[in-house]
Parts: C-alpha cells; sequence; structure tokens
C-alpha cells in the first residue's frame, strides 16, 4: 500500500509542477506586405531585438515566431532588395 501511495503523491507533484510552467511563451505571427503595392515580400528576415529569435517571411508573406518568453519587445523588420 505505501508502494501506491508514494506513486500517487509523486504523481500529483509532478503534475502540479508541469501545470505552473504551462503556457509561459508566446507567438508571434502576421503578414508582410508591400507598402505600395499590396505584394507580400518574400524572404523578408523579422527579428525580435534583444533575442536570438527571429523568423523569414514564405512565399506568401506569412512568418511566426514561437516560444518568446513573456516580456515587451521591438520587433525589427529587413529585407535586402
Amino acid at each position: 500500500m505505501a508502494f501506491r501511495l508514494r506513486h500517487t503523491v509523486l504523481f500529483w507533484i509532478v503534475f502540479t509542477i508541469q501545470s505552473l510552467f504551462a503556457g509561459t511563451t508566446g507567438k508571434l505571427s502576421g503578414t508582410v506586405t508591400n507598402k505600395d503595392t499590396g505584394d507580400p515580400l518574400i524572404g523578408a528576415n523579422v527579428m525580435i531585438d534583444g533575442t536570438a529569435l527571429g523568423a523569414a517571411t514564405d512565399t506568401e508573406g506569412n512568418y511566426y515566431v514561437l516560444q518568446i518568453p513573456p516580456g515587451t519587445y521591438q520587433v525589427r523588420f529587413t529585407m535586402i532588395g
């Protein structure tokens, strides 16, 4: 019986700790387009200043960056060409 009690207590401790850390990161997503024509910009770089996080846009100008810690950031968009 003590064996079963230990496993039950261990399960609830692990479950509780996991719940405390759930949902502690965010996601940034959007579309980068040309201001004048509205065409998507393919291969534009999206960087979150102060972190190593970023992404490049796809063929439709869409991007997403995952696992962003909570906080306030500045986002920089760059493209060559």
